[in-house]
């Protein structure tokens, strides 16, 4: 349940017709894997918040929660998803480092680091990749440019992956649901998103451009 709300007894009163709802669908909550992650950027806390509770149990506040395979902490600043995605990354490398001293090597090498070292550093890179921090971007492309130093051949950092996955979601999501579903607004969106490199911003008008004109058949 997402639940949003500024006073805690109207998040308990909401949490009540949320539960009810689910009874009537036929769900029930487990409350004892339930956990809690207030977001609160008030500067002033008066009062700390009386715990959330569930079927008659109190569900654990929590500072970082684990949601489909990406890390959110209560400042919403990806710090500890790129902790465990360097960590996991880190852990993968060495397997590719292993393959490599066995002798596997071209595209075979790629492939692997492709399925398995990629698939793991790049895991929800559309949500984090155009927010994470400076230094948190500088130790994943570290990792990154290890592996390119195992695999030979240059790879493409978190910023390049992040940006082209993002616009091509974009595009493939819209021009097979609705043509006209972007426009202008899409283009102010990449503005924010994409980083201030050349080759990347001529890439993105040139997929804008060409969504303007199927637009427009």
């Amino acid at each position: 349940m997402d639940v949003c709300l500024s006073e805690v007894d109207q998040l308990t009163g909401n949490t009540s017709e949320k539960l009810k709802q689910l009874q009537l669908n036929y769900l029930q909550i487990n409350a004892s894997k339930t956990k809690e992650l207030v977001v609160d950027f008030r500067r002033h806390k008066h009062s700390p918040l009386q715990p959330l509770n569930i079927q008659g149990m109190d569900i654990e506040a929590v500072d970082s929660y684990r949601y489909l395979g990406v890390h959110l902490n209560n400042r919403l600043d990806w710090t500890h998803n790129s902790d465990a995605l360097y960590r996991k990354g880190q852990s993968r490398l060495y397997l590719l480092r292993r393959l490599r001293s066995f002798g596997v090597e071209g595209p075979l090498l790629k492939t692997f680091y492709d399925s398995v070292v990629a698939s793991a550093i790049f895991y929800g890179v559309v949500c984090w990749g155009g927010s994470i921090s400076a230094g948190d971007r500088k130790r994943l492309n570290r990792v990154i440019r290890r592996a390119s130093s195992v695999l030979g051949c240059p790879l493409d950092p978190v910023e390049v992956v992040s940006c082209d996955q993002f616009y091509s979601f974009i595009f493939v999501d819209s021009l097979t649901a609705n043509k006209g579903l972007i426009s202008v607004s899409c283009w102010s969106l990449f503005q924010l998103h994409v980083p201030k490199t050349p080759h990347l911003v001529d890439d993105v008008v040139t997929y804008w451009l060409c969504f303007e004109l199927l637009q427009n058949d």
